[in-house]
């Protein structure tokens, strides 16, 4: 939560968080499919009860001022988050079925009542479409990176002009393609814009992609350094 905190703090407009499955069916934000990295654990977040991961030092690992944090459960960080903050909420399932996953990730967001503020996107589009089906109201993306599955096709842009139109709390309110860096350029954003679509790019971390990908007239940009990119837009 700290990291939340001090995104908000330094002017995001969003965040991102991802969300694995744990043995016993509950949704947790954590980044790796492994516990050895960002916590006190050892071992799989899939072969681990939440009870186990409760007890876990989830801050230590990065600098000692964070010892403490926890691990959070998925609506207990949306209820958490200020309410009018946008969520990205990334499904972390590339391989294997999504299905449980995808449920216990719906209703987390619906017992939180975050539907109009979240978007979810996962690089596996299977579990993005069993969302869809899930709550219909939820705002989509699909996640593309070069080393994963390449860059969007046609039948990803075809995906967006799909997307029904509703009010949400974001800037847009149907799909979108949620890219690797590398992947963004200007005709990938006018493709979108042209199906009604909106365009996400991560990791920007350097002020002179930022500069390059405003131009480019993308949507968002994901970063570990939202204060460098408010700075940036505050000049224009």
């Amino acid at each position: 939560m700290a990291s939340f905190q001090l995104a908000i703090a330094q002017g995001a407009g969003m965040v991102e968080l991802d969300v694995r499955l744990t043995r016993d069916g509950v949704p947790v934000v954590i980044h790796d499919y492994s516990l050895g990295r960002t916590t006190s654990g050892r071992g799989l977040v899939g072969l681990s009860t939440w009870k186990k991961l409760q007890t876990l030092d989830a801050g230590a690992w990065f600098d000692g001022r964070f010892r403490g944090q926890r691990l959070l459960e998925l609506s207990d960080c949306l209820q958490t988050l200020p309410p009018r903050l946008a969520v990205n909420v990334e499904l972390k399932c590339f391989f294997g079925r999504p299905d449980r996953l995808v449920r216990a990730c719906a209703e987390a967001i619906r017992s939180s009542r975050s539907q109009s503020r979240v978007l979810v996107t996962s690089f596996n589009h299977r579990a993005v479409e069993l969302l869809h089906q899930e709550m219909p109201e939820v705002a989509l993306g699909r996640l593309f990176h070069p080393l994963l599955n390449g860059r969007p096709r046609p039948r990803d842009f075809d995906w967006l002009q799909q997307g029904e139109r509703h009010l949400t709390d974001l800037a847009w309110d149907g799909r979108a393609l949620a890219v690797e860096l590398s992947l963004a350029d200007r005709k990938l954003t006018e493709q979108a814009h042209q199906r009604g679509g909106a365009v996400l790019v991560y990791t920007v971390n350097e002020e002179k992609d930022m500069q390059r990908l405003i131009e480019c007239e993308v949507d968002g940009l994901i970063t570990n350094f939202p204060a460098r990119y408010a700075s940036l837009l505050a000049r224009l």
